[in-house]
């Protein structure tokens, strides 16, 4: 076992003496070419030479932001990277897919019909990847999304099928309408179409090919692929399987220096059975392990009660981030935790309201997150949701989002303000920098193995 932020000195000898062997220019332009894309050295990330651990953010809407059309802002797009970057955030996940929906008002979309693919949103697409990568971050490109508020496997099922999806609140028949997806050829063709179309664009603003920009740190299947429990999980999970194999080496094939994730929640996404969730990110195309946690929606948290339940949901935060990485380390890959959040004191949902319980929640999982990078642990990222900056609800009560009114950091069928981190949350804001900081601090080259 190895720490990943602090190197053997044996190590620094023998960089030193490299060094001095071929010159440091020499030394400088071959790391360059050779580690200018994040890649999986075991359970950990090395970029440019060093592990890359970090601490980042969800921004899902950056390419809405990077639009020329209506509702677009790409000098706000432009503000947001760069406080982001003042804190330290080095990777940011972003929805880079996005079917039309009946359930969510999320406009435009991606594809708003089988086969059409909207350029406009592209070129958003492309400025907000283009600015991103101008400021030395990375990004993870999500490709579908098992939840209906930007489409997904909902409208690609109705495509291939003619049929109607069930209302939202006829769960779990409409998990199950979902997860027909991935059996459908024609739904899966539609979905392969357009990962082939997005991998290999060229950015209209840098002409750069995706597939050959090392700010796209990973392509993700899907926002968290799920496959219900029990009946359904034996129904679905073969085909989930083969799905995801089939996705990952074709996105392997296209993009061979860029990493591949699945976007899973973990065992939670996977009828609760570890050895599924294992054997899903067992896949040879498959580069690290992804973890979701929730504490509101999975029942642990009742704001009514933040000091009899708040302890709780920071005890399940780390029994379950520990299978998790017992599963990364058997499977010798790296685990990110790439979403987790908590709500305003009191449910509320406007910036200056009380962020007590959030900013205790998020410390323990940070402090978590250092005493795991000092074992070597293989949890080396996580991605807080989510980044909304200047974004602000427009009602106190917490609507839903509509055109027209600004992007906050909550998707369409939630409440807008709900899980959101604000620019002037100084508080969190401080917790998240301070983090950085630490982990740019003990982030040393390595030279040799």
């Amino acid at each position: 076992m190895y720490a990943p932020l602090f190197r053997p000195f044996r190590y620094l000898i023998a960089g030193l003496l490299l060094s001095l062997a071929v010159g440091p220019g020499l030394l400088g332009e071959t790391m360059s070419r050779a580690d200018e894309f994040v890649r999986v050295d075991g359970t950990r990330f090395l970029r440019a030479g060093r592990p890359y651990a970090f601490a980042g953010v969800n921004f899902w809407f950056a390419a809405w932001l990077g639009r020329s059309g209506d509702g677009g802002d790409p000098a706000r797009l432009g503000r947001e990277l760069d406080q982001l970057r003042s804190l330290g955030v080095t990777n940011l996940r972003v929805l880079a897919a996005a079917e039309p929906t009946r359930y969510a008002p999320l406009t435009p979309a991606f594809q708003p019909a089988p086969g059409r693919y909207n350029e406009d949103l592209l070129r958003g697409l492309d400025r907000a990847l283009d600015e991103i990568g101008r400021r030395g971050l990375t990004a993870v490109l999500y490709l579908n999304n098992q939840w209906e508020w930007s489409g997904g496997m909902a409208t690609y099922v109705e495509w291939a099928t003619g049929e109607k999806r069930p209302p939202a609140d006829r769960w779990p028949d409409t998990l199950r309408f979902d997860t027909r997806f991935y059996s459908l050829p024609a739904a899966r063709t539609l979905y392969l179409d357009y990962v082939r179309h997005l991998v290999t664009r060229v950015n209209s603003v840098n002409g750069r090919r995706y597939a050959d920009d090392p700010t796209i740190m990973a392509w993700q299947l899907c926002n968290e692929p799920r496959t219900g429990d029990g009946e359904d999980l034996a129904r679905v999970g073969d085909s989930l399987l083969a799905w995801a194999d089939e996705n990952s080496r074709l996105i392997r094939r296209l993009a061979p220096r860029q990493l591949i994730s699945t976007g899973s929640e973990g065992v939670i996404g996977c009828g609760w059975d570890a050895d599924f969730y294992r054997r899903l990110h067992a896949l040879p195309a498959i580069d690290y392990l992804t973890a979701h946690i929730w504490p509101l929606n999975w029942g642990w948290y009742k704001p009514a009660d933040r000091a009899g339940t708040l302890p709780v949901s920071i005890q399940r935060t780390r029994e379950y981030l520990s299978q998790h990485i017992a599963v990364a380390r058997a499977l010798g890959k790296p685990l990110v935790l790439e979403e987790f959040g908590l709500g305003r004191d009191d449910a509320r949902y406007l910036p200056g309201t009380p962020v007590t319980a959030r900013d205790a929640y998020f410390s323990a999982v940070f402090e978590t997150f250092r005493a795991e990078l000092v074992t070597g642990s293989p949890l080396t990222g996580l991605n807080l949701w989510s980044w909304a900056g200047e974004g602000v609800p427009v009602d106190p009560a917490g609507a839903f989002w509509r055109p027209g009114t600004p992007f906050t950091g909550d998707n369409g069928i939630e409440p807008q303000g709900l899980n959101s981190l604000f620019a002037t949350d100084h508080s969190t804001l401080a917790l998240l920098r301070d983090l950085n900081r630490h982990l740019s601090a003990n982030a040393a080259p390595v030279l040799s193995r």
